[in-house]
Parts: C-alpha cells; sequence; structure tokens
C-alpha cells in the first residue's frame, strides 16, 4: 500500500511538470520582444564617413593559409563591406627592422589606421608610432 501511494505522488509530480511545460509562455516572449526592439532602437547609431579613414594591414603570412592570417582578413573584409572602408593589405612581411621601414612607409604615405598581424609587429609599430603621433 505505501509503495502505491509513493507511485502515485511520483506519477502526480510527473504530470504535474508536465502539464506546466505545455502552458503558454506568450506573456515573456512579448517582454523579451519588446526589450530587444527597444535595445536595438538604443544602439542602432546613425551611419558614419568613414571617407577620412586610409587604412592598410600587414601580415605576416598569407591570408590563404587558412590561419592567424586567414581570420584577420576574414574581419578586414566584413570591415571593409559594412564600413565601406577600402583597405592595403602586405603581405609575408618579416617582423624586425624590414617591419620598421614598412610601417613608416605606411605612415608617410599617409595610412592613418594600420594593422599589424603579428606580436612580432608590437615594437616596429611602437618605433613608428612615435614619429607619427
Amino acid at each position: 500500500m505505501k509503495q502505491r501511494k509513493v507511485w502515485a505522488a511520483a506519477f502526480a509530480a510527473v504530470a504535474m511538470f508536465a502539464v506546466a511545460a505545455c502552458g503558454s509562455d506568450e506573456e515573456a516572449t512579448e517582454e523579451v520582444t519588446e526589450e530587444t526592439e527597444a535595445a536595438t532602437e538604443e544602439t542602432t547609431a546613425p551611419a558614419e564617413d568613414y571617407s577620412m579613414v586610409k587604412a592598410a594591414v600587414v601580415y605576416i603570412t598569407t591570408p590563404g593559409d587558412k590561419g592567424w592570417s586567414y581570420m584577420h582578413d576574414l574581419g578586414i573584409a566584413q570591415m571593409e563591406s559594412e564600413l565601406g572602408i577600402e583597405v592595403t593589405r602586405l603581405e609575408l612581411v618579416p617582423e624586425g627592422a624590414e617591419a620598421v621601414a614598412v610601417f613608416d612607409k605606411l605612415a608617410r604615405d599617409g595610412y592613418n589606421l594600420i594593422m599589424g598581424t603579428s606580436f612580432g609587429y608590437m615594437d616596429p609599430m611602437l618605433e613608428v608610432a612615435a614619429k607619427y603621433p
């Protein structure tokens, strides 16, 4: 008899959860939709003018390697398509003195956004940035 009561209670609990799970969550969906729309309205900024940006990216390898440079190139391509910025790409630039010369030439040529895709470019970029604040 006691075992029957335990099974009946377990069945009742399972049935209660099943019925609750089948209920409508229409209110919750409406609230989330309203909150999402409000957040979208707040974060949608007017289109920016990027015509003054002259950008270049310096790769340690080629984007065709499907690795580090490839992932950078995907982001650069998205920047070009979404922001309308034309980006000059330089590939296979070794770290060190040659990188300093490349970054220096880009700065002299008026590039105001220069990205290096290697941690080994950090010191050369800092050196050149000091000359072109």
